[in-house]
């Protein structure tokens, strides 16, 4: 097996029906000039060098000790066996960042006695780190997003709290709450929320 080279960031997404919030991020920070390839957890045995970011949708098999994700997305709770969720849990480092549906009746049970993690929650909740209002779905999803509380970024960058609006090109309102996961994801890495409109008008979610 191939081993990372120590620059390489890892996210991990679980529960990602369609892989809707792997596409949005991969085609975002590819447009921020990332090298990111995304992949199932089963080709992870594959070459990866030249790349600054690696995407792993994650399911129910048997993970790897060696893994250490930078970032974990958890996208629905109901999915998949609360023990196994909280182990996935234990392959977060230590200083990496847990992004878990507010909404999700199960996400406290999986969290657990998490001291160590930045735990950052999305949802309609207005208990959620970043929520939504003036929710829209017709041909296209629009809602406004609010980062209620401000998050530390990559690269040491301070993210403060702030309201923006974001088109999806999808008339699936299952895709909110994905897009919601992806977005948390995005700001962590620095893109400028007032660009995202710019960066997904031209991405169709089937």
């Amino acid at each position: 097996m191939s081993k990372l080279s120590n620059h390489v960031q890892i996210i991990g997404v679980l529960g990602d029906e369609n892989k809707i919030s792997s596409k949005i991020i991969k085609h975002v920070l590819s447009k921020k000039g990332y090298k990111i390839r995304d992949m199932e957890y089963k080709e992870y045995i594959l070459d990866y060098e030249g790349i600054d970011i690696l995407l792993l949708n994650l399911d129910t098999c048997n993970l790897e000790k060696h893994i250490n994700l930078d970032i974990l997305l958890h996208i629905d709770t109901r999915k998949e066996d609360i023990g196994f969720q909280r182990k996935v849990l234990n392959y977060v480092k230590n200083n990496g960042v847990v992004i878990m549906n507010e909404d999700d009746n199960n996400t406290p049970f999986v969290l657990g006695h998490n001291d160590e993690r930045l735990v950052v929650s999305y949802g309609m909740s207005k208990r959620a780190t970043l929520t939504a209002s003036s929710l829209m779905v017709s041909d296209k999803i629009k809602l406004n997003c609010f980062l209620q509380r401000s998050i530390s970024a990559r690269g040491d960058l301070e993210v403060e709290p702030v309201e923006f609006p974001v088109i999806i090109n999808s008339e699936d309102e299952k895709a909110v709450y994905n897009s919601l996961g992806a977005i948390g994801v995005l700001l962590l890495y620095g893109i400028d929320p007032y660009k995202l409109l710019k960066f997904l008008e031209d991405m169709y979610i089937q």
